[in-house]
């Protein structure tokens, strides 16, 4: 079988689209389970909805906000305000 260029050009670029959208994946989940512990050590258990709302997001920058919101808040409380707004 013979494949043609434009074929092999089409398959490169969706095996780098591909690579792209899973390293954006894994640094989305990353940042959130990075959040969700520093939760959990400074504050105590995390209730399932706000974990769950945690790992649903796709915002990697908003995540990133949140963790430095989670250092400084003064309890799971306040943070969850933050959360909210």
């Amino acid at each position: 079988m013979v494949v043609s260029e434009q074929v092999l050009e089409w398959q490169a670029q969706a095996r780098v689209e591909g690579r792209v959208e899973g390293e954006a994946r894994g640094q989305v989940g990353m940042a959130a389970e990075m959040l969700l512990q520093t939760l959990e050590v400074k504050f105590g258990a995390v209730p399932a909805e706000i974990a769950d709302r945690v790992r649903g997001m796709s915002d990697t920058e908003r995540l990133r906000r949140l963790h430095r919101e989670a250092v400084l808040a003064e309890s799971l409380d306040a943070w969850m305000a933050i959360l909210g707004s």
